[in-house]
């Protein structure tokens, strides 16, 4: 590599082979696109899903609390004293 007399030093490009070119796939091309009613309804989708899960989760808080946390009964040693 050498420099030029600007300092920049000289770029050198590589040419892909024939067999490298003819080896990679072929992709077919496709003409799509997702219009605003398709994106509308995917964000509509979303919010359905993160406002239900809201509120399945506060409907049912007591038993999710209940499950994991400690029971409210007195334990035997306690009612002997």
């Amino acid at each position: 590599m050498s420099l030029s007399r600007t300092g920049a030093a000289a770029v050198e490009t590589i040419a892909p082979d024939a067999d490298t070119v003819y080896a990679m796939p072929d992709f077919p091309v496709l003409f799509a696109y997702i219009d605003p009613g398709t994106g509308s309804y995917v964000l509509q989708l979303a919010l359905a899903g993160l406002l239900g899960a809201g509120y399945t989760i506060r409907r049912f808080w007591g038993r999710i609390v209940a499950l994991f946390g400690r029971s409210s009964a007195p334990l035997a040693d306690e009612t002997k004293r």
